[in-house]
């Protein structure tokens, strides 16, 4: 495999959901426990991304 668009498009959007929220995947799951708002919606993002990759992927898939 190599460097495709799918791969700089995830790496781009990976990057701005991490710079905009201040947080990474695992400290912002570790983190749900405190309740605060920042890592409550940033976890449903997460889960909202997964969810629509694998709708994108469904419709058109590689």
């Amino acid at each position: 495999m190599g460097v495709t668009l799918k791969l700089i498009g995830g790496s781009a959007l990976f990057g701005i959901g991490w710079g905009l929220s201040g947080l990474c995947p695992g400290p912002g799951i570790t983190s749900l426990p405190t309740l605060l708002p920042g890592p409550i919606l940033f976890v449903i993002g997460l889960f909202a991304g997964f969810v629509v990759y694998r709708v994108m992927e469904t419709v058109n898939p590689r």
